[in-house]
């Protein structure tokens, strides 16, 4: 869930929004997916929750300075902080979270792990080499094409996980813990 609060369809109003694409995806797999707007309890809302999705959205604030021409579209600073607050209480309680670009940004950050810009922009196909085959990627080809949206990357994992996958310009395009609770993606499987 995305808070825009550029004012993009009405002047004065905040939406959220979710790509339908993620949606889809859970109700097809026998879920319900529910849109987790800003609140200020988010402990709460993880007490219904069977896993939680963390989508790809606005830019993480990662560290380091902007190469030349690279604008970001900053993710709101009152999303972030509700993001990192249902992330903490999804840990807590120890369900499954899958992290998508922006979420597996967040993780990495909450978690002690480094995300630094890129040298590179990475957007449109790339081809993923898969390096553990052994539970999310089970029954997958060893090399995939994925989409790619992200001009950040993962510099150094939080304790704990492991690179599941590589790109030629993403050392981790997917991470997973020790405890196969928590994984990360930074490709878009929403996309391909």
């Amino acid at each position: 869930l995305t808070l825009d609060d550029r004012e993009r369809w009405h002047k004065g109003r905040a939406y959220h929004y979710i790509d339908r694409s993620y949606a889809d995806a859970i109700s097809g797999a026998g879920g319900l997916a529910l849109q987790l707007p800003i609140q200020t309890d988010p402990a709460a809302l993880v007490d219904s929750l069977d896993g939680l999705l963390i989508p790809g959205g606005d830019d993480f604030p990662a560290e380091g300075a902007l190469p030349d021409g690279i604008v970001l579209d900053l993710v709101p600073p009152e999303q972030l902080t509700f993001d990192e607050a249902l992330f903490e209480a999804a840990s807590e309680r120890a369900i499954p979270i899958l992290g998508i670009c922006y979420g597996m940004q967040l993780v990495t950050k909450s978690l002690g792990g480094k995300v630094a810009l890129s040298k590179k922009r990475e957007y449109g196909h790339a081809v993923m080499t898969i390096d553990d085959d052994s539970d999310l990627f089970a029954g997958l080809s060893r090399r995939e094409n994925v989409w790619m949206s992200h001009g950040d990357r993962i510099e150094s994992l939080p304790d704990g996980f492991k690179s599941i996958a590589h790109t030629a310009n993403s050392p981790v395009a997917a991470m997973k813990n020790g405890n196969g609770k928590i994984f990360g993606l930074q490709f878009h499987p929403e996309v391909v």
